[in-house]
């Protein structure tokens, strides 16, 4: 079980067909981005923006409901009148206009976080209005995989730069140490070709849920 809230927004487009996914962020605790992975994406926010907005909503959904579970936030279409109120959160109206899918005002962006051992980890990914799509369930499993991936690789490094006090220097702006947001993204970078194969594996259903009946995908 987890959190859920759900914020009004404006529609994205620029997807790939049939991949639920639209971006996975896994940041430090402190909010460093240790990798980003962009399936489609409007705009142009940054992995620290990123971060620091699924940190951020992490954090807020975390204090409406109790521990444990995965965090949702839904980013839905508002009504007609509201869409040229002007957003305070630039990044947050970028992320909102991921919602749509071909036009399909029905189609909401659901951002997932999860934490797990010093890693917070946010899942953008299209959804219903009610944020329940067929997708969710694996989604949430997705987040705990990708969070155990990461520290089963990276654990060494991790705690290191941790004890040395690299990722909170990046933090508050310090530069004693020659480490920056891009050094710390390229030493973790090899573990967007896990990201991307479980990109594929989404897809794959997506397009299979495409071209089957639903009784059909319910009973396989």
């Amino acid at each position: 079980s987890g959190t859920s809230t759900s914020i009004e927004s404006t529609p994205p487009h620029n997807h790939t067909q049939g991949n639920p996914l639209l971006r996975v962020n896994v940041l430090d605790s402190t909010g460093v981005c240790l990798c980003d992975k962009i399936w489609a994406w409007s705009g142009k926010s940054s992995p620290s923006d990123i971060s620091k907005l699924v940190l951020s909503f992490y954090q807020i959904s975390s204090q409406m409901g109790h521990p444990g579970g995965p965090r949702e936030v839904l980013f839905s279409q508002p009504p007609e009148h509201h869409r040229n109120r002007k957003s305070t959160k630039r990044t947050t109206r970028r992320l909102k206009k991921q919602a749509s899918s071909g036009g399909n005002a029905d189609v909401v962006v659901r951002l997932a976080t999860y934490r797990l051992d010093g890693l917070v980890v946010g899942v953008f990914h299209r959804t219903d209005t009610t944020g329940s799509s067929m997708f969710k369930g694996q989604i949430d499993e997705f987040l705990a995989r990708v969070g155990n991936e990461f520290n089963k690789l990276f654990r060494v490094k991790l705690d290191q730069w941790r004890d040395e006090g690299v990722f909170k220097d990046v933090v508050e702006e310090r530069h004693k140490q020659p480490i920056t947001q891009e050094n710390i993204m390229d030493e973790f970078s090899s573990f967007e070709q896990f990201l991307s194969k479980k990109g594929r594996h989404f897809r794959d259903l997506g397009v299979l849920a495409s071209s089957e009946p639903t009784d059909q995908l319910s009973s396989a």
